[in-house]
C-alpha cells in the first residue's frame, strides 16, 4: 500500500511536518511518496492519501482550492483521506477550523473518504508535542 503525502507549503511548516509524516510511515514499513501539488500527482498509484496545506487570511490557502477545484470530479473515489492544516496561531478557531473545514468540502466533493483530520497550530506552546501527536495517529490510521 503506498500513501501519497500531497501538499501546499509556503513558509515550509506543513513541509517540515509532512517530512516527519513521511520518515514516521517507512519507520513503519509503510511506502510514502511526499509530493507538492505542483508535481501535478497520480492519484490512481496511491492506496492512501494526506492533503495538507496552510492557512492564509484564515482560511484555506487559496493554492490549494485552485488545485481541488480543477481536479476531475472522482479522482479521489472513495479513497482513505486525511486532511492536515497548519496555521500561524495558538488556537484552532483562529482559522484552523474554517480552513479544515473548506478543504474537507473540497475533498468530499471530489469523493474522499476522510477518515482523520488534523490541524497544527505554529505558535502554540507545546508545538512539537502536538506534531508527534499528530504524526503517531496518522500513521496508525494509514
Amino acid at each position: 500500500m503506498t500513501i501519497g503525502i500531497i501538499i501546499h507549503s509556503k513558509t515550509g511548516h506543513t513541509l517540515s511536518v509532512a517530512e516527519t509524516l513521511k520518515a514516521s510511515l517507512s519507520s513503519a514499513g509503510r511506502p510514502a511518496v511526499l509530493l507538492r501539488i505542483e508535481d501535478q500527482p497520480d492519484y490512481d498509484s496511491f492506496d492512501a492519501i494526506l492533503l495538507g496545506s496552510h492557512t492564509e487570511g484564515f482560511m484555506l490557502a487559496q493554492e490549494m482550492v485552485a488545485y481541488l477545484t480543477a481536479l476531475p470530479e472522482k479522482t479521489l473515489s472513495q479513497k482513505k483521506t486525511v486532511l492536515l492544516i497548519t496555521h500561524a496561531f495558538p488556537l484552532h478557531a483562529m482559522g484552523g477550523n474554517q480552513a479544515m473545514a473548506g478543504l474537507r468540502k473540497l475533498v468530499e466533493a471530489k469523493g474522499a473518504k476522510v477518515v482523520a483530520e488534523k490541524i497544527i497550530d505554529w505558535s502554540r506552546p507545546g508545538r512539537e508535542r502536538q506534531i508527534e501527536a499528530a504524526v503517531k495517529q496518522i500513521t496508525s490510521i494509514l
